[in-house]
């Protein structure tokens, strides 16, 4: 539940870097993604504490009133975050379950299939599913340790990569004003 948690901190900073997280943010984003009080989560897991007394006793986050006195925020400690934004903790986790060497993408389908798998991973800590195209293409090419253009050119693929997941019937692609969202197509 932790680095759950975390991932939603680091995103809803990326999102909104001047708002606070307070409790009551994380407890309401944390319901919104899976569907459950954090506070019924700890009981599922047999654990006595309120979801406040879950944070405070994890040196992963640190509390902090707010000046109204009336809100606590919520924040990664220095520790914890590894590095100011973030972006690396999905990917080392990715890249962590993948074999050490990591063989080149020679395929369309085999590259379908490496981005169903980061997806995957991405989307288990997003609102909604959806991740945005850049972070996607910043984890495959930490992951994969070359960017999806490169794979594209060598398949002889246009090097556009929204019409090539267009293409791809086990993807979802989106526009959201100027930034595309990609996310795992329902299967039925």
């Amino acid at each position: 539940m932790g680095s759950g948690l975390k991932s939603l901190i680091l995103q809803a900073q990326q999102a909104n870097p001047d708002q606070p997280i307070t409790i009551a943010t994380l407890a309401k984003l944390f319901r919104d993604r899976n569907g459950i009080s954090a506070n019924q989560a700890l009981k599922a897991n047999a654990s006595k504490q309120t979801f406040k007394q879950f944070l405070a006793a994890h040196a992963t986050f640190e509390l902090s009133s707010l000046p109204d006195g009336q809100q606590i925020q919520v924040t990664l400690a220095k520790a914890a975050t590894g590095q100011a934004n973030g972006t690396k903790t999905a990917a080392a986790t990715v890249s962590g379950q993948q074999a050490a060497s990591v063989q080149p993408i020679q395929t369309a389908q085999a590259l379908e299939q490496a981005l169903i798998k980061l997806l995957w991973h991405l989307s288990s800590h997003q609102a909604g599913g959806q991740v945005s195209l850049s972070l996607l293409g910043t984890h495959f090419a930490q992951v994969h340790k070359e960017p999806m253009g490169k794979v594209l050119t060598r398949m002889g693929e246009p090097k556009s990569l929204p019409k090539f997941l267009a293409k791809c019937r086990s993807l979802r692609l989106q526009k959201r004003g100027k930034e595309w969202r990609v996310a795992l197509a329902c299967v039925s």
